[in-house]
């Protein structure tokens, strides 16, 4: 599914206002990283996750950020591609200790 449909099925999700703007922003900038195009489907790795993570690090995102990152892409991951594979709960938990919830 492209960023775009993404965005769009976001509007109707329910999810507070900020995660379904943040989602499809956090969803489109994995995309970028995965060299993945814009109508493309977008594959969920973690080795990509753990990439885009490490980058968006040392660009200075904080923690609770990179956690919104890692929400919006399980979002995509099971809404779109309906898996549960990869589990990213131990990156998701990581981060959520780092940011302090």
């Amino acid at each position: 599914m492209s960023s775009a449909k993404f965005a769009s099925l976001l509007k109707s999700a329910k999810l507070r206002k900020n995660d379904r703007i943040w989602f499809a922003r956090w969803v489109d900038a994995y995309r970028e990283s995965c060299g993945v195009g814009p109508n493309d489907r977008i594959p969920v790795e973690r080795d990509a996750v753990i990439a885009m993570l490490r980058q968006q690090k040392s660009k200075g995102r904080k923690a609770w950020q990179r956690l919104q990152m890692v929400r919006a892409v399980e979002y995509y991951r099971n809404a779109i591609l309906r898996t549960g594979e990869p589990d990213l709960h131990d990156i998701r938990e990581l981060l959520a200790r780092a940011a302090g919830q």
